[in-house]
């Protein structure tokens, strides 16, 4: 393997294991399991996790009298177990034997993690023992290890215990761990032939399903060994003891083959008949394999991104690749799923889906549209809970949950506990009313990407324009002003949650959710008008919608309320700049890493509420999704002045009192600073580059990883460094100029055609692959535009 495609670490360390279970999972976009060792137990150093798409469960926990109920992504039975006794001895661990070498690496090319371990026990015996395994690709019910062991001094006998263990708990984030986290009930375990066992459980409220089997052979170099059996039989735990004879140097090879099914899979009839006779029917070890490494080869051939100037952001670069489609693969297409904001591979945010999707969806889009089209579908499958939300709160149209699981209902806590104080406090991030826009935002370029009417027409409209609605219904007009206000929203920067000393949550006008509905507010009425008339009268039916509700649309397109500072600063939200400057040197100086201020600032007994200051991009959002021709549009639209240093003065206003506590963060500042400061920029985005693989936050990346900002580092080359824009239909580009991203080249899918694009030297070169649809494509940078039929290919100077 060669270091652009490998993840390594060559020694153990306890207190980074949980970090590197997660960088080193394996998942499929069904399944993912983390790279726990499998003869690992839970304990304080490891925590061995598998997690489906859509596999939820809600439980209540009693806290103070009071009881609090949240749903989670369960942790299902662990398959992986495997363990070696030799000669009669405890289950070798890493606590229990002298390590003489240690390996333990991802092959990011095909998700695959290894573990190779030389180990001296209390009788000096010496033993090497190489693991692998992998999560199918090729089959999305098949996970698959393979363990090679090599007796070095010694001969004698061995026990192997293979097993499926259902005694699991949700407990791998440890603030949540005074809430309730038993969520699957045993239903009972059975070996139904010699070398198989299985186990089944059910989700304890969501009534879910959960069957996994298990076939465990053991060869030696000329096949099959004389092996002794035993078994033992739990209602939620089934182990094999399969003990075999080891000669001196003669290795000996394990292969655990394993099938999960869920009851919400399709086209089967019970999940652990299904999943028993699958793990009959799969082939040896070698051969599922290799039809794994196909099914990677296949997905590289669309989404790599090749950095040849730069060794380092090439293998991180490829590493949020294999991440994302870990989580997000043609496998998750089918399976109503949204994106957990941390993948598959932890229970951080309790595997809920946030707005990170606007962070994910534009890599996915050029490449594998029809994952992003089935997460839309998954936002649109819950439409009727978001308008049930928006009229039990008041409101008309889709108003989607800020946090949203298993049936789009509400899912964020209303209490959360501060580790840095130890106390719980209320929780009124369900404000942030700004996913609304984001879905919208996410819908709007999804088919300005792929060009998908029947998508747009049969779903996307209907959404777009219930979000237009319930916007234009939490809208007030404010005579005075003659513009149209939003109070009692939070917008992106969770460090405020409401005006200092208020009873009342939220904020008058956050300048990001004002522009972004003045935004959508206009589209909205541009997607309406475009509907063939025969859908547009069927889609008025259907919602109920009246012209009378549509003109509000356009005026508040031109009249929406957006807040400054008297020196023409976008103001966060209104009265914002009559709050307190915080000396962040003292804060700096006491704490180090000061992210998190809102926590600090809470255990000292103060209150982030009250200072110039947040978590994250906010207004400075505004300047990252939008073009600077763009937000003009926008901005003289509603009749405010903008200027050429615009981008450039609320950057560096906001840049000074932003903490950067989400690492999403720092790929927005990054984005905005592509086009004013490259040497800037590229210092931002190594920081979001290297933040999941160097855990910047202290121990949030083993909870899970944040797929938004792996997917956002991507989005940066993509859309910033590259300066990718569709307009008017033309795919056109604005590359800047960098040094690391020299050579750069990637493929992007555009309305069904595939498109190379290579960055050499001065010059962009653009390629229109054979094999892509008849239709030509329109592609330009600067003022030249080049119309390519397939296998066509062109080179743009760049001035």
């Amino acid at each position: 393997m060669t270091p652009a495609w490998t993840l390594a670490y060559d020694s153990f360390e306890p207190g980074q294991e949980r970090l590197r279970e997660v960088l080193t999972s394996t998942g499929n976009g069904y399944f993912c399991t983390r790279g726990a060792a499998e003869w690992a137990d839970v304990d304080e150093v490891h925590y061995p996790g598998t997690y489906t798409h859509g596999c939820y469960n809600r439980e209540t926990t009693i806290l103070g009298g009071r009881p609090v109920l949240n749903e989670d992504l369960v942790n299902l039975p662990n398959w992986l177990v495997l363990k070696l006794q030799i000669e009669g001895g405890e289950p070798v661990r890493l606590d229990n034997v002298e390590v003489l070498d240690y390996r333990h690496e991802l092959d990011i090319r095909s998700a695959t993690v290894r573990r190779s371990l030389r180990f001296r026990d209390g009788g000096g015996r010496e033993t090497t023992l190489s693991s692998r395994r992998f999560v199918s690709m090729a089959d999305m019910h098949l996970g698959a290890l393979e363990w090679t062991i090599r007796a070095e001094n010694w001969s004698g006998q061995v026990t192997l215990i293979t097993a499926l263990d259902g005694r699991v708990t949700n407990q791998g984030v440890e603030r949540y761990r005074d809430l309730e986290g038993r969520h699957l009930t045993p239903v009972g375990s059975r070996s139904p032939r010699g070398d198989t066992i299985s186990l089944i459980s059910q989700t304890r409220q969501s009534h879910i399903y959960v069957a996994e089997a298990a076939r465990t052979r053991v060869y030696g170099e000329r096949g099959d060994l004389e092996i002794g059996t035993d078994r033992y039989e739990m209602e939620d735990y089934i182990h094999q003891a399969l003990t075999v004879r080891l000669e001196q140097n003669a290795p000996v090879h394990v292969e655990k083959m394993v099938a999960l099914y869920t009851s919400r899979d399709r086209g089967i009839n019970e999940p652990r008949v299904n999943a028993e006779q699958a793990v009959a029917r799969f082939e040896s070890y070698t051969e599922a394999y290799a039809r794994h490494l196909h099914a990677w080869e296949d997905l590289w051939a669309v989404c790599d991104v090749s950095v040849p100037r730069d060794d380092r952001v090439q293998l991180l670069l490829r590493f949020h690749v294999s991440h994302i489609l870990q989580t997000c693969s043609p496998h998750t297409v089918g399976l109503d799923a949204g994106v957990p904001a941390r993948g598959l591979n932890g229970e951080a945010y309790r595997g809920h889906v946030f707005w990170d999707e606007l962070y994910i969806y534009p890599f996915l889009n050029f490449r594998l549209p029809s994952i992003t089209r089935e997460l839309l579908m998954y936002r649109y499958r819950r439409i009727g809970m978001a308008r049930a939300l928006a009229r039990d709160a008041g409101y008309r149209g889709a108003m989607y949950p800020w946090q949203s699981g298993s049936d789009g209902k509400e899912e964020t806590q209303r209490v959360h506990l501060n580790p840095r104080s130890g106390r719980w406090q209320p929780d009124m991030s369900h404000n942030q009313r700004h996913v609304n826009a984001a879905i919208f935002y996410s819908i709007w370029h999804y088919y300005q990407a792929t060009g998908d009417s029947e998508f747009m027409l049969e779903y996307g409209a209907e959404m777009m324009l219930e979000i237009a609605r319930f916007w234009s219904s939490i809208a007030r007009f404010n005579p005075a002003r003659g513009r149209y206000e939003i109070h009692g929203v939070m917008g992106p920067d969770e460090f405020h949650e409401r005006y200092p000393d208020a009873d009342e949550a939220g904020f008058r006008n956050n300048a990001y959710t004002n522009v972004m509905v003045a935004w959508l507010s206009d589209v909205a009425v541009c997607v309406f008008e475009m509907l063939p008339e025969r859908r547009r009268e069927s889609l008025r039916a259907k919602i109920g919608l009246t012209d009378d509700e549509v003109e509000p649309w356009r005026d508040m397109s031109r009249r929406m309320y957006v807040p400054f500072h008297d020196d023409g600063i976008i103001s966060q939200f209104e009265g914002y700049e009559e709050l307190k400057e915080l000396d962040w040197d003292v804060y700096r100086e006491k704490y180090g890493n000061i992210q998190r201020l809102d926590r600090i600032l809470s255990a000292e007994g103060d209150d982030a509420d009250r200072y110039k200051l947040a978590k994250q991009a906010d207004t400075v959002l505004l300047f990252f999704l939008f073009r600077d021709e763009e937000l003009r549009q926008i901005f003289e639209r509603l009749g405010y002045p903008y200027t050429s240093d615009m981008a450039r003065r609320n950057l560096e206003y906001y840049d000074r009192r932003t903490s950067h506590g989400s690492t999403l963060s720092f790929v927005a500042h990054a984005g905005v600073l592509a086009t004013i400061d490259t040497h800037a920029s590229w210092e931002r985005y190594m920081v979001a580059l290297e933040s999941d693989i160097g855990d910047v936050q202290g121990g949030t990346t083993a909870e899970g990883i944040h797929l938004g900002v792996m997917a956002g580092t991507l989005d940066l080359v993509q859309r910033s460094y590259l300066g990718e824009e569709i307009r008017d239909g033309v795919l056109t580009f604005r590359p800047a100029r960098i040094d690391h991203l020299d050579g750069l080249s990637m493929p992007l899918r555009f309305r069904g055609s595939m498109v190379e694009v290579t960055l050499t030297g001065d010059g962009l070169q653009v390629t229109l692959q054979p094999g892509s649809l008849n239709t030509p494509v329109k592609v330009g940078v600067g003022g030249e535009v080049r119309e390519l039929e397939a296998g066509q290919s062109h080179t743009f100077e760049i001035r």
